[in-house]
Parts: structure tokens; C-alpha cells; sequence
């Protein structure tokens, strides 16, 4: 009996110390060897002596479970910059608040079109808490993971809500974009929210699908969804019948409870 609680306090110990010892410079460093097995892996998928396929996946969980780990445990994370991961074109956005981050990266799986995965961090009182998305919400329909680049928060009489602008990539010519609403409800994440208003229905996300070739650009550009968060007014490009880009938007304004749309 004394044997084993001298193991428990020992145990313990250990833990407290390895608590003590991560700084965000050592959390980093770890995550980015983590990444770089995925850099290295992708290199390999035309070697056919090795199975990189399965490395490639082995390799995104652990990337995506460790990241999801340190988001969890060290609250801190959620103010850290992680230059060097983001060298490594690991794609980091953060609401004006600081209480909800997205990191989302390449699987390297995607073959002829790219497959993302994204790890989410939010508060949560005084701590922080984070889900691996592959772990807890169906991504696009296409079976393509997004990639998010953009987060806007919004703060109304009832709720504060987080809008993550995400990006899929078909193909070489096929790509996705839209937005997706979240929340933070009981201390718990909620990414099926549906406060956008539509002549369908409520909806928890809305965007759009468009090809690079047959769509023109506006001055050298595709238009992007933004979020004005002034005029409280969500804009979504306006593509023609022959899904081109057009210089209009199709707006929707948060009245009360619901984006509406506008004219």
C-alpha cells in the first residue's frame, strides 16, 4: 500500500514538473518536430519501398491530438504567435478577443485536391479548452477538411458568436469558401449554431463554390467574405448566372437575433 502511493506522489511529481518546465518556446519547438513528420512523409508518397500514406495519417493525429493537448493544458497558447509553425504555412487565426483560435494545416492527403485539418481553442472561464475537428464535427460535404483564415466576433444582448471564414480546395481549379458560425456554450464549443436566416431556413453556415478559370477576378482578385462588424453586416460576393464575380455583395445584417438578409 505505501509502495503504491509512493508511486502516485512520484507520479505526480513527475507531471508537476514537466508542467513547470514547458515554456512556450519548448511547446513550439515540439510541435513543429510533430509537423515537420508531416512535411517529411509528404515527400515520400511517391516512393512506393514505404507506405506514406499511412505515416501521413499517423502523423496528422499526432500532430492534431498533441496541438489539441497543449491547447488544453496551457492556457497560454491561446496568446502565443507560433511564428515558426506559421513559417511552415500552419494557417493561425484569432478573434479581436482572444478567447477563439483556429489553427488548421495541410494533410498532405489530398491527393489531386488538398485536405486541411483544423485543431479549435477557445476560453472557457479561466482556462482554455480545444477539440481536434477530425475528432468532433463533419466537414465539407465533399469530404475536403477546411482550412479557416478569418475570424470575426460578434457580441449581441444573448450570445457572443464567432464567425470563421473557411476556404475548401476541390481541385487545381475548384475551390469553396464561406462562413460558419460557433459559440461558446457551457463551456463547451457549439459549431452548429444557426443564426443565419435564409428563404430555406436558419442555417449555421453559408457560402459558396466557384472555379478559378471561369470565374474572373475584380482588378486581379477573387472578392472575399467580410464581416463589418460597425454596420453589423456580413458580405458575401455576388457571382452572376454564369458564376462570374461580380463587383456586388449579398449582405446580411444581424438584427437581434439573426443575420437577415438585406438589400
Amino acid at each position: 500500500m505505501k509502495a503504491t502511493f509512493f508511486v502516485f506522489v512520484m507520479l505526480g511529481m513527475t507531471i508537476n514538473l514537466f508542467a513547470q518546465t514547458m515554456t512556450p518556446k519548448t511547446i513550439e519547438a515540439d510541435l513543429l518536430r510533430s509537423y515537420k513528420k508531416i512535411s517529411y512523409w509528404s515527400t515520400k508518397t511517391s516512393d512506393t519501398s514505404v507506405n506514406a500514406i499511412d505515416s501521413l495519417e499517423k502523423y496528422n493525429d499526432v500532430f492534431g491530438h498533441k496541438l489539441k493537448n497543449y491547447s488544453t493544458k496551457f492556457s497560454s497558447t491561446i496568446h502565443q504567435s507560433f511564428k515558426l509553425l506559421k513559417t511552415e504555412n500552419v494557417k493561425i487565426s484569432t478573434s479581436i478577443d482572444n478567447s477563439f483560435k483556429i489553427y488548421s494545416w495541410n494533410t498532405e492527403l489530398g491527393g489531386a485536391n488538398t485536405g486541411y485539418e483544423s485543431v479549435i481553442q477557445f476560453k472557457t472561464g479561466n482556462k482554455t479548452a480545444a477539440v481536434f475537428v477530425k475528432d468532433t464535427i463533419t466537414t465539407s460535404e465533399m469530404g475536403f477538411g477546411y482550412y479557416y483564415d478569418c475570424v470575426y466576433m460578434i457580441k449581441t444582448d444573448r450570445q457572443r458568436y464567432y464567425l470563421a471564414v473557411y476556404n475548401a480546395e476541390y481541385s487545381t481549379q475548384a475551390f469553396g469558401t464561406g462562413v460558419k458560425v460557433f459559440a461558446i456554450e457551457n463551456g463547451k464549443l457549439n459549431s452548429d449554431v444557426k443564426i443565419i436566416k435564409t428563404a430555406t431556413g436558419l442555417h449555421n453556415e453559408i457560402g459558396y463554390d466557384f472555379n478559378v478559370f471561369s470565374s474572373s477576378s475584380i482588378d486581379g482578385k477573387h472578392p472575399k467574405i467580410y464581416y463589418d462588424d460597425n454596420l453589423k453586416t456580413l458580405y458575401i460576393p455576388l457571382l452572376s448566372e454564369k458564376e462570374r464575380f461580380t463587383v456586388k455583395f449579398i449582405t446580411y445584417k444581424i438584427t437581434g437575433q439573426y443575420f437577415e438578409k438585406v438589400k
